[in-house]
């Protein structure tokens, strides 16, 4: 019997109204999750830095962004720039794009 293989489109089912973020997990295992993540003028709270307990490979595949990583690195990112992140770097996000929103594809692993 033959297998029945779907494609997705990654760009479809995007409902965002506000100025926050939306999480998809798409694919997770043992070591891993990916998920995309779609920003419409998110930036973070003034102190609130995010933190993650595994590396993140992010990749912004539409809009522009810039993030900061703790101790005063700031990145500009635009569409086709990746970074990795590793485990319990605090960063955080000082703008995201509304025209076109952000659409991003965030990789964790250990």
């Amino acid at each position: 019997m033959p297998v029945k293989i779907k494609s997705v489109n990654l760009f479809n089912s995007i409902s965002i109204k506000s100025s926050k973020e939306q999480f998809t997990d798409l694919l997770k295992g043992s070591r891993f999750k990916i998920t995309k993540i779609v920003s419409n003028g998110f930036k973070s709270p003034e102190n609130n830095w995010m933190s993650e307990p595994s590396d993140e490979w992010v990749i912004l595949l539409k809009g522009r962004a810039k993030l900061e990583i703790e101790g005063g690195n700031i990145i500009s990112l635009i569409a086709g720039d990746y970074i990795l992140i590793p485990a319990n770097t605090k960063h955080k996000l000082l703008y995201t794009s509304k025209k076109p929103f952000c659409y991003w594809l965030a990789i964790h692993f250990k």
